[in-house]
């Protein structure tokens, strides 16, 4: 049995690439691991990342676009990742500034959310030899086939007969060809659409020497070399 785990911050598309690989490929399975051990999906680069693996991947989705997911539903982000608002201080910053959400009663602060992105992806490209998968990329025929194909050579996996593309995976919408288009529209945003400083924070903060990079990874940027 084949074992791989999907590396990311949360809500980016993980359990769709991990049932694109399992549903298309013999003999593999994700391991995710609980957030108490380092090896966990989401958590911060360690160097047992691959302790139990044979393979891992790296994924990630445009800060805008998870920032958005996160705030449809984040899967107690808060508790694992440290972004809710805790001090005096950055509580009445943030209040003020408008930086905020609110999920299950608690405020998530998205300064927060946007360092931790940052330090996140930085670590796991930096150190780490992860194939590095752009998420919008699984949402065309063509770079998704792609995508899937090197993960394949890469790995020495084994194709089984015709092609599953999941409609539904956990704490996702079903994959209709609307939501494609949405999560492939950096225009279309559901929670943020009225919030636009929230838009101009992101752009404003995010890391984009980061951004740049995993934007060269991409497929349709690999595909003009």
């Amino acid at each position: 049995m084949t074992k791989f785990t999907v590396f990311c911050a949360q809500r980016s598309g993980s359990n769709y690439l991990q049932k694109l690989i399992e549903d298309n490929y013999e003999n593999c399975t994700s391991l995710e691991f609980k957030h108490t051990k380092r090896q966990w999906k989401h958590a911060s680069f360690s160097p047992v990342w691959n302790k139990e693996i044979d393979f891992g991947i790296l994924l990630a989705k445009h800060p805008i676009k998870w920032v958005n997911s996160c705030m449809r539903f984040n899967a107690d982000m808060w508790k694992w990742w440290g972004v809710s608002m805790s001090s005096e201080w950055e509580v009445t910053d943030e209040f003020d500034r408008d930086l905020y959400f609110e999920y299950k009663g608690r405020h998530v602060s998205i300064p927060k959310m946007v360092e931790r992105w940052n330090k996140h992806y930085n670590a796991w490209l930096e150190h780490s030899n992860c194939k590095f998968v752009w998420y919008p990329d699984l949402l065309e025929d063509n770079s998704r086939t792609v995508i899937l194909e090197e993960i394949a050579l890469e790995n020495n996996l084994v194709h089984k007969p015709g092609f599953v593309d999941p409609k539904r995976v956990q704490h996702s919408d079903e994959f209709t060809d609307a939501k494609r288009a949405r999560d492939l529209d950096l225009n279309d945003n559901d929670m943020l659409n009225d919030k636009p400083h929230i838009i101009e924070y992101i752009n404003d903060n995010i890391d984009n020497k980061l951004l740049d990079k995993m934007m060269s990874l991409s497929y349709e940027n690999r595909s003009c070399i």
